[in-house]
This record gives structure tokens, sequence and C-alpha cells, in this order.
């Protein structure tokens, strides 16, 4: 592993706590401008941005049934983010205008399928990073593609070498070495809402009753989508690879309990604020005190490569097989 450099001086990294405007992808991108105006304004050069922001995540692959299901389902393909269209082009141009690097996490549309995937734009650059999601979890695998591990990439930026994966991601070994191993100095945790209180005997209905269960993804009843554990998880990658991590998350606000969720009857089915955003440091700590869970707003924090540590260790198995193969043989 390459060691880590500390060339570069302190900087200030932002990350969202935040609804989305749900389902409604132009009106999110405006919210999405509005945040990035702000991070230019508290000095941030760097902001992240939590799991399928754009256009929020999908809490109805969780709730009812499939037939209940399919008008949120399409109303969602809708409102998913195409690589290279306009909405896309207004993402670039907000970032060239306020000059803060922008890593987002949207849900992708490539003709009739949809991926949970991420993307960094630089301000001079444009988009220099996409990526998907390798193995959406649970019931989220019923609705959203797989990835490619090949797009696996750590980038060299301006404020140093990022990298981004999607929630559950963090719990995967071979992903995090993977990350680890191109001297990755910032890490992106995308999150979605710890909101989601789904009925357990629900899911399991909707999981058995499927002819064909997804291949990728651990079952439903078995996704901890507690704050407590995912930030654990979040910490312990800033331990693990010495590096600082980033960690946005969403909130379930008003408009969604009061609005969409009355609307159906699944009130009960979500948890009011639930947001968990943090920035930890490379030994695992707090750079700074996270917000209250139903606050909106962006976490400031302060980044010191100085404190980078060079403690990663490649793990047996990376060093035999490869991202790629790893993912073609265990996952054919």
């Amino acid at each position: 592993m390459a060691v880590k450099t500390h060339t570069i001086s302190p900087f200030t990294a932002a990350a969202v706590q935040a609804a989305p405007v749900w389902f409604d992808l132009e009106a999110t991108i405006d919210k999405s401008i509005r945040l990035m105006e702000q991070a230019a304004d508290e000095g941030a050069q760097l902001l992240a941005f939590p799991e399928t922001w754009l256009p929020g995540y999908p809490v109805f692959i969780w709730m009812k049934d499939l037939a209940w299901q399919e008008p949120h389902r399409r109303i969602y393909h809708e409102a998913s983010l195409e690589l290279g269209s306009e909405q896309h082009r207004r993402l670039e141009d907000a970032v060239r205008r306020t000059g803060v690097i922008c890593l987002l996490g949207f849900s992708e549309r490539q003709a009739n399928r949809v991926y949970m995937a991420q993307m960094l734009i630089d301000p001079r650059d444009g988009t220099i990073m996409t990526r998907r999601k390798i193995k959406p979890s649970g019931l989220e695998g019923t609705f959203f593609s797989t990835g490619d591990a090949e797009n696996l990439k750590v980038v060299a930026t301006r404020v140093g070498n990022i990298g981004a994966l999607n929630c559950s991601e963090h719990r995967r070994p071979l992903l995090r070495h993977t990350m680890f191993n191109q001297n990755e100095q910032l890490h992106v945790a995308s999150w979605p809402s710890f909101g989601l209180n789904a009925d357990a005997a629900t899911v399991r209905g909707l999981w058995n009753g499927l002819e064909r269960r997804p291949v990728y993804g651990v079952r439903p009843d078995v996704i901890s989508m507690k704050s407590d554990a995912c930030m654990t998880t979040t910490r312990a990658y800033a331990r693990e690879g010495g590096l600082y991590v980033v960690a946005p998350t969403i909130v379930i606000d008003d408009a969604l309990m009061s609005g969409w969720a009355r609307k159906h009857e699944v009130t009960e089915q979500l948890l009011p604020g639930h947001g968990a955003t943090r920035i930890f440091n490379p030994m695992g700590e707090d750079t700074v005190a996270p917000l209250a869970h139903d606050e909106e707003g962006l976490l400031i924090g302060r980044i010191d490569y100085s404190l980078l540590r060079d403690v990663h260790d490649a793990d047996p198995l990376f060093e035999k097989v490869s991202a790629a193969d790893y993912h073609r043989i265990f996952f054919p």
C-alpha cells in the first residue's frame, strides 16, 4: 500500500443531514443546489449527500404488497436521474459555480433499470467518478439492479484521494480493503434514513412471496438499519483505514409523514427524524458534535491529513483474489 501523503492543507468538509423533496427529482435538485450554496458560504471544499438522495430513498419497497408498490415504483423510476441529462448538467453547473466538490447519492435510471448510484463532481473537471451499489440489500434487490466491482475507484482531487460506498457495502470486508489499497484519504459513507420502521411480518411476506429472490443481498429480516449499529460500522471504517469518513444521512420529515405516508396509511412504518450524520477522524472519533436527529442542515468538520494513520493491513483473501474476480467467483 502506498504511504499516505499529508501535503494538502487542512480544509472544511460538509455532510448533509436533511430530507429530500420526496420522489420529486427537480425539486430535490433545487434543494441540492441550495445546500451546495450553503456549504460554499460555510467555507466547505467538499459536500457529501446521502444514499439515493435524488429523489429520496424508496421506503415503499418495504411496505404492503407488490401490487400496492407498483405505481410507486413507476413514479420512482421516472423520477430517477439519467447520466448526461439536463438534470445532471444542472448539478454540474451548480458545482462549477459554487466551487464545492460534491459526492451525490442518486437513483440512476438507464433504460428500464435503476441503480443505487454515487457520483463525484469536481468544479473544474465535471463528473469524475460514477459507481453503482454492487449488492442492493434485501428487498432493494427486487427493484434496483446490481453494480460492477470494476467501478470501486478512489479518485484524486484537490482535497485528496476520495472514495465512496453506499450503506451496507461498509460491512463487506473485501470492498473496504479494495478502497484502502487505493490510498484512500477521505471516504464518503452514504447512508439513507434510519427512520424506516418496516413491519417484520410484511417484509417476510414480501420476501417469501417472491418467485425469484434477488441473487444479491442478505435476507431482509436480518438487516440492521439502526443508527447506532450503522455508525459503529462507519466509525470502524475510519479506524481500520486510518482515514477520514464523512457520513451523510436522510431525515424523515413532516412532509413525508403527514403527506405521503398518511395518504397511503403507512405512517406507523416510519419514524420522524432519525438522521445520524457524522464526520469521523482517522482514530474513529467525531470531529464535531452531531446534529440532533430531527435537525436538518449541514454538519461541518475540519479535515487535517496530518492525522492520517498508515494502519491498514491487506486482507489475505484480497492478496489472492482481486475484487472483480471475487465478484465473479462468489456471485456468478
